[in-house]
C-alpha cells in the first residue's frame, strides 16, 4: 500500500457515503503502512458529474490518463472537507492543483480505483502502470501470471493444452 500514489474514490459527494469510504481506505492503509500524507485522493465525478453504472469505468480512465501525463489532477472547485471525514494523520492527501505523480526510484505508478453498484455491489482494482521497454527486458525471465477461465472444465482443459503446446515450442 505504501507505493500507491493515488486513490480513485467513488466519492459521490454525499455527507454519510464519503466519510465511510475514506475511513475504509485509512484502516486498509493502516495494516501494512506507517507513512503518512503519500496517498493523493480524488473522484472522477468531481470532473464529469455520476455516470451511473460508467462510474467504475470513468475512473479507470482517469487513472490510466493520469499515469500517462505523470500528473494527478486537482479536485475542481474543491474548498473544505466534509467534516465527518478525518485525513490528518493519514495516508491521504486531497491535492488542490495538479500535482506531477512522482515515483520514487523504479517503482511505478499505482493507483487503486473504488466503485459502488446501485445493488450494493462493490469493486477495488489496483492498477499499475505499464513497465516501459527497458524495465521489460531487464525482467524478461521473472515468472508471470497467466489466467484461464471457462465456463466449463472441458473448456479449461482445452485452454490449459494450448499453452502447454506453446510453451514445449518455446
Amino acid at each position: 500500500p505504501d507505493t500507491i500514489g493515488y486513490i480513485e474514490a467513488h466519492g459521490t459527494g454525499t455527507s454519510l457515503g464519503d466519510p465511510i469510504e475514506v475511513e475504509a481506505l485509512k484502516l486498509a492503509f493502516s495494516k501494512y503502512t506507517d507513512k503518512k500524507g503519500f496517498c493523493r485522493l480524488g473522484s472522477a465525478k468531481a470532473h464529469i458529474g455520476h455516470t451511473e453504472g460508467a462510474a467504475g469505468i470513468a475512473g479507470v480512465i482517469k487513472v490510466f490518463l493520469s499515469m500517462n501525463s505523470r500528473q494527478i489532477p486537482a479536485m475542481p472547485a474543491f474548498e473544505k472537507l466534509n467534516p465527518y471525514i478525518r485525513i490528518e494523520n493519514s495516508p491521504l492527501i486531497i491535492n488542490r492543483e495538479v500535482e506531477p505523480w512522482n515515483v520514487e526510484g523504479n517503482q511505478l505508478r499505482r493507483a487503486g480505483v473504488s466503485s459502488f453498484g446501485f445493488g450494493g455491489a462493490y469493486s477495488h482494482v489496483v492498477l499499475e502502470e505499464a513497465p516501459s521497454r527497458q524495465r521489460e527486458e531487464s525482467q524478461e525471465n521473472l515468472p508471470a501470471l497467466i489466467i484461464l477461465s471457462s465456463q466449463r472444465p472441458e473448456g479449461l482443459d482445452r485452454q490449459g493444452g494450448k499453452f502447454i503446446g506453446f510453451f514445449k515450442i518455446k
